[in-house]
């Protein structure tokens, strides 16, 4: 248990580790310039975020607050806002912050997916039961993705994350003909 009552930590902390091992060049510079000096930052400081274990709706802002100050530090807060009050003034924001969102579920190794995941968890073991692959497939794109269908990635995660087979490949049989 930390110092804030929780069970597990936000981070792995690295110090000590990191003051022996030799610099790397860095292995990922992101061409966001908001995830670029979070990136710096973590590098900077030996730290790696592993993920948060609770959902955003469930996390105390003062609890939030502590944890940004202490792994991301002054220069970086300073930083990250120059560049959001900047894109904000310039107007270039939207497309800034949607790509850094985007780059910051991989930096925070978030799942995308989790929203359609939870609604697709509810539908395979409520009215979907039952259901051959296929038709789960069609109808979790219908309900849940806008009627779209969901690119390979999305429906590999979807499918692991649910236990459900593999669509069937290729041709179907056809039912009347005899095998020789």
């Amino acid at each position: 248990m930390d110092e804030y009552g929780d069970n597990e930590a936000f981070y792995d902390d690295q110090y000590d580790e990191a003051a022996s091992r030799p610099k790397k060049a860095p292995s990922s510079l992101s061409h966001n310039p908001i995830i670029t000096v979070l990136e710096r930052s973590l590098r900077q400081r030996g730290v790696s975020i592993t993920a948060l274990r609770t959902k955003p709706g469930e996390i105390r802002k003062d609890k939030m607050r502590q944890f940004i100050e202490r792994v991301f530090g002054d220069e970086a807060i300073r930083d990250v806002g120059t560049l959001t009050i900047e894109n904000l003034v310039i107007g270039d924001g939207l497309r800034v912050f949607k790509r850094a969102i985007k780059e910051a579920n991989h930096v925070f190794r978030r799942d995308r997916e989790l929203v359609l995941l939870e609604c697709a968890f509810k539908f395979v073991n409520g009215v979907g039961e039952g259901l051959d692959v296929v038709t789960q497939k069609t109808e979790i794109e219908k309900r849940f993705n806008k009627g779209k269908p969901l690119h390979q990635h999305q429906w590999n995660r979807l499918r692991n994350a649910l236990f459900l087979a593999k669509l069937p490949t290729g041709a179907p049989r056809k039912s009347g003909t005899k095998r020789r």
